[in-house]
C-alpha cells in the first residue's frame, strides 16, 4: 500500500469519525441546548439520566387538537422544541387530533368546552395539517440561514389520529386501556382534581380524555417506535398516563412470556406562555395570535413581539429564534446600551416572522413599521400598504364619508366603535393622525386629512393603529 493511498485512508477515516462524534455530540448535547433556551419545563427522570440514547435516531412527537383553524403562538413553544429534535437529525411526528378534539381536553380549563360540529373539526383538521407541513418547510429555509445543516436534520411526519380511532370499538378500547389505568390515577391528575373542585364538575366524557391521549401515545409507541411526547406543562398528568400505560402492558406483556418490542416511554414538557393576566394563550380568549397570516397578518405578529417588555425580551429571543445563544447575549447587551431604541425587540420581531412567513414578509413587515413610526419615512406609504397590513377586520373599519368628513375625532372614532373611552384618550395626548397628535376634541376632519381620498388612519396610544377606509 502507498504512503498517499495509506494517508488518503486515514484522512477518510477522521473526516468520517469527526463527522460522526460530531453529529452525536449535537444529540446528546440536545437537551441541554432546549434547557438553556427555556424549552424544558419537566421531563421524565429516566431521560435526564439516560439522554444518551440521543446518540441514536429517536421518535419523539407533539399534539394539537384542531378546535380551530390555526395554531397560536402558546403552540409555537412545543413546536419549536420538536423542531429542535428534527434539526438534530430525529424523526418528528406532529399528531392532529381529529379524533380526540370531539371530546374536548379538560387540562388548564375552568368549564367544558362545547362541542364542535364535525365538519367543523374536519376543516380546521386539514388547515392545521396544512399549516405544520408549511411550518417545517419555511423553519428549515430559516434554520439553514443561522447555520444549520440540511445534511444532519431527520424526518417529519404529520398524522391525524381519527386514522386509529375511526372504527377501534368500545369494547377494545375498554380492554387494551380502561384495563391497564386505574381510576384513583385518573382522579390524582391535576386537570381532573381542579375541576372536580370547581361548582362547574367535569363530565365524563372530559373525565376520559387523558385516556385517549395516553393511547394515542401507546399507539405510536407500538406502531412507529415513538420514544418521547412533548406537551405544554398543563398536559403533564396526560403524558404520565400514556407512560404508564405503555409500561403497564409491556410489563403484562413481559409476564406471560411475550416478546417486548417498544422503545421506552418518556416526556418532556415546555413552559406555557402566559399573558400579563397569568392567563396562558389559547384560542378561546380574545386577542389570540395566530400563525395564520389571514387571521394575524405578519405586520400583526411583528407588532406583537416588538411589544415585548425588556424583561421579557431575552427570554423570547431564546424560545422563539434560531439565534445562537451567545448572539442572543450580545443581542442584550447592545439592547441594553440604549434600550429606547427597542433594539433586541426590532431582532425578535424579525426572527419570529421569518420562522413563520419567511424573509419576504419579514422585509415587508419592518418596512411597514418604518413607514408608519418613523417621521422620516411616513411619506412613502401607499394605501396598497396599509391594506395588506391590516387585513383583519377589527383594524379596518368602513365608513361612509358623510359620518368622517365635517366630523370630529371623537365622532368618527365613537362611530367605529373601536373604543369608547374616546375622551380620556384623547386628553392623555393619545391620540394621532398619520402626521400629528391630535389636541382638540372639537377639530374637524376635512378632505385633506384621507390619504389619496381613501384613507384615514389614526393611531390610539402607542402600540394600535385603525384604519378608517372611507367610501
Amino acid at each position: 500500500m502507498t504512503r498517499i493511498y495509506k494517508k488518503y485512508i486515514i484522512n477518510s477515516f477522521k473526516r468520517v469519525y469527526s463527522t460522526f462524534f460530531e453529529k452525536n455530540e449535537e444529540k446528546i448535547d440536545l437537551i441541554n441546548e432546549l434547557k438553556a433556551r427555556g424549552l424544558i419545563e419537566v421531563m421524565s427522570s429516566g431521560l435526564e439520566s439516560k439522554k444518551k440514547i440521543l446518540t441514536d435516531q429517536v421518535s419523539v412527537y407533539m399534539g394539537v387538537d384542531p378546535t380551530a383553524a390555526s395554531l397560536h403562538i402558546g403552540n409555537l413553544v412545543t413546536l419549536l422544541s420538536l423542531f429542535h429534535f428534527y434539526l438534530r437529525g430525529h424523526n418528528c411526528y406532529s399528531i392532529v387530533g381529529g379524533g380526540t378534539s370531539r371530546i374536548g381536553d379538560p387540562s388548564g380549563r375552568t368549564k367544558q368546552r362545547k362541542a364542535l360540529k364535525l365538519d367543523f373539526i374536519s376543516e380546521n383538521a386539514l388547515k392545521i395539517e396544512n399549516q405544520l407541513n408549511s411550518f417545517f418547510k419555511n423553519g428549515l429555509i430559516y434554520a439553514l440561514k443561522r447555520g444549520y445543516k440540511a445534511s444532519n436534520v431527520g424526518k417529519y411526519y404529520i398524522m391525524n389520529n381519527l386514522e386509529w380511532y375511526d372504527g377501534f370499538l368500545l369494547f377494545d378500547f375498554l380492554k387494551i386501556v380502561g384495563s391497564n389505568i386505574r381510576v384513583g390515577e385518573m382522579l390524582a391528575r391535576e386537570s381532573v382534581k381542579n375541576r372536580l373542585n370547581s361548582d362547574q364538575g367535569i363530565s365524563y366524557a372530559e373525565f376520559t380524555y387523558q385516556l385517549l391521549q395516553a393511547y394515542d401515545f401507546y399507539y405510536l409507541n407500538q406502531n412507529y417506535n415513538v420514544s418521547i411526547q412533548i406537551g405544554g406543562n398543563d398536559q403533564w398528568g396526560n403524558i404520565v398516563a400514556g407512560i404508564e400505560l405503555i409500561n403497564k402492558i409491556n410489563n403484562l406483556k413481559s409476564e406471560e412470556g411475550n416478546s417486548v418490542s417498544a422503545v421506552q416511554p418518556y416526556g418532556v414538557t415546555v413552559p406555557l406562555l402566559l399573558k400579563k393576566n397569568g392567563e396562558k394563550f389559547s384560542k378561546s380568549i380574545g386577542d389570540t395570535i395566530w400563525l395564520n397570516s389571514d387571521m394575524t397578518t405578519p405586520y400583526q405578529l411583528y407588532q406583537f413581539f416588538i411589544q415585548s417588555s425588556d424583561e421579557i425580551v431575552e427570554k423570547y429571543l431564546r424560545i422563539f429564534t434560531l439565534l445562537p445563544l451567545d448572539t442572543i447575549s450580545e443581542i442584550i447587551e447592545q439592547h441594553f446600551d440604549s434600550p429606547d431604541k427597542r433594539y433586541a425587540q426590532h431582532k425578535l420581531a424579525e426572527e419570529v416572522v421569518m420562522l413563520i412567513h419567511g424573509q419576504e414578509e419579514m422585509e415587508k413587515s419592518k418596512m411597514a413599521t418604518q413607514l408608519l413610526f418613523s417621521d422620516k419615512e411616513r411619506n412613502k406609504l401607499e394605501i396598497s400598504h396599509i391594506f395588506e397590513m391590516f387585513s383583519n377586520k377589527k383594524d379596518i373599519i368602513t365608513l361612509n364619508k358623510e359620518k368622517v368628513i365635517g366630523k370630529t375625532v371623537p365622532e368618527v372614532i365613537k362611530e367605529s366603535g373601536v373604543l369608547t373611552q374616546i375622551n380620556k384618550l384623547l386628553q392623555g395626548g393619545g391620540i394621532y393622525t398619520i402626521k400629528e397628535k391630535i389636541t382638540s376634541p372639537f377639530i374637524q376632519i376635512t378632505e385633506d386629512w384621507l390619504m389619496e381620498g381613501k384613507v384615514l388612519i389614526f393611531k390610539l396610544g402607542k402600540k394600535r393603529h385603525i384604519v378608517i377606509n372611507v367610501i
